[in-house]
């Protein structure tokens, strides 16, 4: 007995930095597709992407809205969320080498960013306002997307490049 609270293991440490590989590989493959792609093609595509849940009830025109603007969301909180670190940095007490934040810190940058997150909300929802937005009417496409061979190509590609990362890092 260590006398410690937990026990460490090489395998257990295996598992849980191959889980943080997945996961950087999962968000790194999500970044790749939001930087690539602008606001219209996304939203176009998810939407087409999830059509046939309409069958089942799903308002594929709302899903579709919400998760393209999620995804937009993302480059800007991650910048926001830089500066914050900046400005909370440069008040003083800096420390040389890596950064800990501890929970004061973490609150005190918390607190700013849900207040701009917040904010940014509000003006997307008066600016979908002001469009006149209605979800109940159809819409008229911004661009017709058609399948093409290179687009299955790529699909496969880009399908058996993450699977194989997947596979190896199990």
């Amino acid at each position: 007995d260590t006398g410690m609270p937990f026990q460490f293991s090489a395998e257990g440490a295996l598992i849980g930095g191959l889980s943080v590989l997945r996961l950087g590989l999962l968000i790194s493959l999500g970044f790749l597709f939001t930087e690539t792609t602008s606001g219209a093609p996304l939203r176009e595509g998810l939407e087409w992407a999830i059509k046939p849940l309409g069958k089942l009830g799903v308002r594929t025109r709302n899903w579709s809205l919400a998760v393209s603007v999620t995804l937009q969301f993302i480059p800007w909180v991650l910048g926001k969320i830089s500066s914050l670190q900046l400005a909370l940095a440069s008040r003083g007490n800096r420390k040389r080498g890596r950064m800990r934040w501890t929970p004061k810190q973490i609150s005190l940058m918390a607190v700013p960013l849900l207040l701009q997150v917040i904010g940014m909300g509000d003006e997307l929802a008066t600016a979908i306002e002001a469009r006149g937005y209605d979800p109940s009417k159809p819409r008229t496409p911004w661009l017709v997307l058609s399948w093409r061979r290179r687009d299955t190509a790529a699909v496969l590609i880009a399908m058996l490049s993450a699977a194989l990362l997947w596979w190896a890092s199990a």
